[in-house]
């Protein structure tokens, strides 16, 4: 068995190295999910790239995208709900999306910190930010290291710490040193694969799909693993509790990828957070849009968070 498990390999190893990239057909009409135009922030001799939607006067609310998605990958349905009430403003953190690709080690209090000098670039001293999946670890940080800048934190889909990673180490190193290993000589079947999920389960059209296969293909192997073992060595829970802002916290129920356990854990070792349960998987802010955005808008409201 494991002699034709080799030659498979072997045999996978050596066709991605020799042949052309493959390319899926596409229906016509393809369209972008979002056309939302952006700019170029500068911090720290760092490009972040910002996509703002809604009138500038209106109470800003700040929205943080996952790992290995940008901004319009994650936000494209939530966004236009929740204007003209809001000055939505999406930034792609560093290694995602039109973001700089920064090489090296990094933190999410790294990402936290950039996104704090981008929000005091774009005039904005306190926001209600939204973080979802590793956004919401960034949103936590950014609340914990920048108290000032957040007056309300809202958080999607995220934990306090993934305990199967912060706990063990060495162990979550060696796995992710394995995924990024196969990324490194080919991406093209783990995009087509994501990109038929996200079509079967109605996360994205038809119409869209080129557009998300291209953003997955276009990701770098090797920052997109950098940012999992950010992720993994995150670990919030010995002060989540002391942040003294007002917290919603959307609760993922059939989440495949961040647990359901992680997410009430997180919710456990806040005060009085508010809550709200989404039956949705970790893709609910495309699948579930509309739930999301009516309880952002309602706790951005409220006078008391």
């Amino acid at each position: 068995m494991w002699t034709w498990v080799r030659r498979v390999l072997l045999g996978w190893i050596a066709f991605r190295l020799l042949t052309p990239e493959s390319v899926p057909a596409f229906d016509e009409g393809q369209q972008v999910p979002l056309e939302l135009p952006g700019r170029s922030v500068f911090v720290g001799g760092v490009e972040l790239f910002v996509r703002e939607a809604g009138p500038v006067d209106a109470p800003p609310l700040v929205m943080v995208h996952g790992w290995g998605d940008d901004a319009m990958a994650i936000f494209p349905r939530l966004i236009p709900l929740l204007v003209p009430a809001h000055r939505v403003i999406a930034v792609d953190n560093r290694n995602h999306g039109k973001s700089d690709h920064v090489r090296g080690r990094y933190d999410i209090e790294t990402m936290a910190d950039e996104l704090d000098r981008v929000l005091a670039q774009l005039g904005i001293t306190e926001a209600t930010v939204f973080g979802y999946s590793m956004g919401g670890m960034i949103a936590q940080d950014l609340a914990h290291r920048h108290p000032d800048r957040v007056a309300r934190l809202a958080l999607g889909g995220t934990a306090a710490a993934i305990p199967p990673l912060a706990d063990t180490g060495a162990g979550a190193a060696l796995g992710l040193a394995v995924v990024r290993a196969a990324e490194r000589i080919s991406r093209t079947e783990v995009s087509w694969l994501r990109m038929r999920y996200l079509r079967a389960v109605g996360a994205i059209s038809d119409r869209h799909a080129r557009w998300y296969y291209a953003a997955h293909q276009n990701r770098d192997p090797d920052l997109y693993w950098a940012s999992g073992d950010a992720i993994s060595r995150f670990d919030a829970r010995p002060w989540v509790g002391d942040l003294g802002v007002p917290v919603l916290v959307v609760v993922t129920t059939r989440d495949q990828l961040m647990r359901p356990t992680w997410q009430r854990d997180l919710v456990a070792r806040l005060p009085d957070p508010q809550v709200v349960e989404i039956d949705g998987r970790h893709e609910a802010p495309l699948t579930h849009a509309p739930e999301l955005a009516a309880a952002l808008a309602t706790f951005a409201a409220s006078p008391e968070g």
